[in-house]
């Protein structure tokens, strides 16, 4: 249904409700005159089972919605990105820049410190990670098939099938910081 159909009050329901994903919390914010919990909760639940606010959702939610394309994109973009361009000689991470180049969404962690503030900058192996799963090339061990044959010489080279089966140990996961 088109949006014409919603009063000016369901309209800023749905504007909070987008960014909050909370029906109560989108009551409040939208300006139902109550400061009952309950009431608001109620409206909240009322407003989700409108079928002209529903479909104004799902609208708004699917405009949204990034495509396949563009996640792999996104993790191309972690993949690629080098933390140290955007650290200075002092140590310090020029946040005014990295967010200017729209890089931004790369911080992960801003804690306010006695001197100064903690900036956490996301991990580029996660973006590999993600990349390598996407791809099948995150194989937990490594297949080699050898042919084993005798040497023109008459020796058995089955001493290099020893050395290659030490070679081929599982990735140990457990030691690897998912931050996504």
């Amino acid at each position: 249904m088109a949006t014409t159909e919603l009063t000016d009050k369901q309209q800023a329901w749905i504007d909070h409700y987008i960014i909050h994903k909370n029906a109560t919390k989108a009551a409040r914010l939208a300006g139902y005159e109550t400061d009952d919990y309950a009431t608001l909760r109620n409206i909240g639940s009322v407003n989700l089972s409108n079928p002209n606010i529903r479909a104004e959702l799902d609208r708004r939610f699917r405009a949204r919605a990034m495509t396949a394309d563009e996640v792999i994109e996104r993790y191309g973009d972690l993949a690629r990105f080098d933390p140290s361009e955007w650290i200075g000689d002092d140590g310090k991470i020029n946040i005014a820049a990295l967010r200017d180049s729209g890089l931004g969404h790369f911080i992960r962690d801003s804690i306010p410190m006695r001197e100064g503030r903690r900036i956490t900058l996301a991990n580029p192996d996660t973006g590999l990670k993600w990349l390598g799963r996407h791809l099948g090339l995150d194989g937990q061990r490594l297949d080699v098939t050898v042919e084993h044959k005798p040497t023109p010489q008459g020796e058995e080279i089955g001493h290099l099938v020893d050395i290659l089966r030490d070679l081929t140990v599982p990735i140990d996961d457990s030691t690897v910081v998912d931050d996504t």
